[in-house]
């Protein structure tokens, strides 16, 4: 029972996302056609918020580095990936994935889970069918 309110809760958090992640997507297309200015909110943006780089300038750094120099050659290639193909992906969309995932994951589940109440329901009416209609009753020993 309390799998299940939590599947319910996700169902819910899930949608919110989604349907949040579609309004802020929506805005972001509305002053673009109005301003003709897309300003991104992008997940670069929310990493910054929460890990401050202080002072360290990662895309002057991924294209003239002045310090690590090894790790630069290491690391560009995947960091470059990283950084040109995730980080400027609008946060909204990111949101609406997150929405997503998490609903069609919890429904999914929700699914299952009342799939298999109901084969329990029927085997249970097919064992009382059996028996006549009637529960069958435990015997008393005998001693």
């Amino acid at each position: 029972m309390r799998e299940k309110r939590l599947l319910h809760i996700g169902l819910f958090v899930g949608t919110i996302f989604f349907l949040g992640g579609l309004l802020w997507l929506g805005s972001e297309v509305v002053r673009w056609l109005k301003h003709d200015q897309w300003n991104i909110f992008s997940l670069f943006d929310v990493i910054g918020i929460f890990f401050p780089t202080a002072g360290l300038d990662l895309d002057a750094w991924l294209y003239e580095p002045r310090s690590w120099f090894g790790l630069h050659k290491l690391l560009h290639g995947l960091i470059g990936f990283i950084y040109r193909a995730f980080l400027y992906i609008p946060f909204s969309a990111i949101v609406i994935l997150i929405g997503g995932g998490l609903y069609c994951g919890c429904r999914d589940k929700l699914k299952k889970m009342e799939h298999e109440e109901l084969l329990e329901k029927i085997a249970k009416m097919r064992r009382r069918k059996k028996s006549g209609g009637r529960t069958p009753r435990p015997q008393k020993s005998r001693q």
